[in-house]
């Protein structure tokens, strides 16, 4: 999630002057996804949750860095 200048500041840190190196990083970086995770655990109807309630969980999963459709 860091901006490229603040990455490659940490890079010269790690790896020296390398440009090359610094190239492949961000290519790799830019295959990976970024996501945001949220997630809900809820009893219908209840306030609170005990053993035995069926519990009903909920994921979401959002994409920050692919358009819609992909």
């Amino acid at each position: 999630m860091l901006e490229q200048a603040a990455r490659k500041e940490l890079f010269k840190q790690i790896f020296g002057d390398d440009d090359q190196k610094f190239e492949e990083q961000e290519k790799v970086i830019a295959g990976l996804p970024l996501v945001n995770l949220e997630i809900s655990a809820y009893t219908d109807g209840e306030d609170d949750c005990i053993v035995g309630d069926m519990l009903t969980c909920k994921l979401r999963v959002t994409y920050n860095n692919l358009k819609k459709g992909q």
